[in-house]
């Protein structure tokens, strides 16, 4: 079954005032408690700064930022931020905001929300830009600019997953409706294959821009190709579920006219720069064309995984090796979702692949590694009992000042268990109470002047990847 069928819930999900992110919410606060009386408009020049402004801010995380300067209404700013979260992909961990009006109906000011501290959002944008230059790792020099919209296409489409099984529970977590989750978790929805699709156009200088459709709950991406725009919709050509190595065109470097045709109903779209009239490309073959760029970029095939077996233990991570022909795009995930989880690593442009595993309950499965060839090298994978557990999950509430005892269980004593705060300011801090046995006591602690702050605790076993344990609230 197609992914068109099961298209994000973002769109719908989200209030007028801005389209982007189901959890973004803008609320508007008038101090006055009076119907606002729109009287006047800012000129185009006022909004070109107001739009920097607003983009500078999100960008450096900065607490507020003072728009009456500009003159806006609110129809005007939310215009703007939603242009500008719809136009930078590296804006992921933008939650939502708060401004207020005058009596007037003018926007004063902004106060950004984010997902993320800081700290945690520059880890994460290291992570983006190393998948961002594994994605590019596939594009040869001297290919065309179709050709870098095609092997775009395919990378998304292969590399990719649609959030299938949140989607069916309602549950699709931020990270599915960013480029982030598109590119390092390799799960999205709609919003998260439109803007890594569009970052990665960003990186190769090709003219792309995200388009929208409400009556549809869906967005997608729209290419410049030697003066004329072409829709490109990843999501549609990918399947859901996901159909590892299996990927369709349909919605490839489409017309106005092929985009809206019985087959592919694309209808009541916003936001693509000019009218995609031209239809050249509406007959072309592209598994012929695909085929043939196979013939020309990589003649010669081989795909090598370093790991025949493993077993590991719950909470574990390994690091695998895959070698396959320069140019190639490689895919390695389990059959089983629920037993592990694999994350691509770093890619070098001489098709070398490291990959990380991690076992997320016990059980068996397989990894699949699978060449964009569709050359595929299995290996099982064991994952016997777990490494650690904690006693708190979910979200834990402290009064400024307060003390909260958790308690960590492992099955190794020989093995340090290593909790830690994602904020840096010493707001929210961890440490070591006691230990006895296989167990050990920590606390969690809120500084006085801790109000407001929110944070995640996470633990790190035997040098492995941090694994978040739950949340932490200080009270306001």
């Amino acid at each position: 079954m197609r992914a068109r069928r099961f298209v994000s819930v973002l769109l719908s999900a989200a209030i007028a005032l801005s389209l982007w992110g189901a959890t973004v919410s803008l609320a508007a606060e008038n101090p006055s408690g009076t119907a606002a009386a729109v009287t006047q408009t800012a000129p185009v020049n006022d909004l070109t700064a107001a739009k920097n402004a607003i983009h500078q801010t999100l960008t450096n995380m900065d607490a507020s930022v003072s728009l009456s300067q500009y003159n806006l209404t609110e129809q005007q700013f939310s215009d703007l931020y939603d242009e500008v979260l719809r136009e930078d992909p590296w804006l992921f961990y933008v939650e939502g905001c708060t401004y207020h009006a005058s009596k007037a109906g003018i926007v004063v000011d902004m106060i950004p929300r984010n997902t993320y501290d800081k700290e945690t959002v520059q880890k994460m944008t290291e992570e983006l830009k190393k998948s961002m230059q594994a994605a590019l790792s596939c594009i040869e020099p001297n290919m065309t600019a179709t050709e870098k919209v095609v092997q775009v296409h395919n990378y998304l489409a292969l590399t990719c997953a649609y959030d299938y099984d949140n989607y069916q529970t309602n549950s699709i977590p931020k990270d599915s409706y960013t480029a982030y989750g598109a590119l390092v978790k390799r799960v999205a929805v709609c919003q998260g294959y439109s803007l890594a699709f569009e970052l990665l156009m960003q990186q190769l200088g090709i003219p792309c821009a995200i388009v929208e459709s409400d009556s549809m709950n869906h967005a997608w991406n729209a290419v410049q190709l030697d003066g004329s725009w072409y829709h490109v919709d990843v999501t549609w050509d990918d399947a859901a579920p996901d159909q590892p190595g299996q990927y369709s065109v349909d919605m490839l470097l489409t017309s106005d006219a092929k985009a809206s045709n019985s087959e592919n109903q694309h209808k009541d779209w916003t936001n693509l720069p000019e009218p995609a009239y031209s239809t050249i490309l509406d007959n072309r073959d592209w598994k012929q064309f695909i085929s043939q760029m196979e013939t020309k970029y990589r003649s010669n095939t081989s795909l090598l995984v370093d790991t025949a077996s493993y077993t590991c233990k719950k909470g574990a991570t390994y690091v695998f090796k895959v070698q396959v022909s320069p140019g190639q795009i490689v895919v390695a995930r389990p059959t089983d979702r629920t037993v592990a989880r694999v994350e691509l690593v770093s890619a070098e442009a001489g098709g070398t692949y490291y990959f990380r595993l991690e076992g997320l309950k016990a059980g068996s499965t397989n990894i699949e590694v699978i060449a964009e060839s569709g050359k595929t090298v299995k290996f099982p994978l064991t994952v016997q009992g777990a490494l650690y557990e904690c006693d708190t999950s979910g979200r834990l509430t402290l009064q400024p000042g307060q003390t909260y005892y958790f308690k960590m269980t492992y099955t190794n004593p020989g093995a340090l268990i290593l909790p830690s705060v994602t904020t840096g300011n010493g707001a929210i801090s961890v440490k070591l109470a006691k230990t006895q046995g296989n167990y050990a006591i920590y606390a969690v602690s809120a500084a006085a002047n801790a109000a407001g702050q929110q944070t995640y605790v996470y633990a790190t076993y035997g040098g492995g990847a941090p694994a978040p344990q739950f949340s932490v609230q200080v009270a306001s």
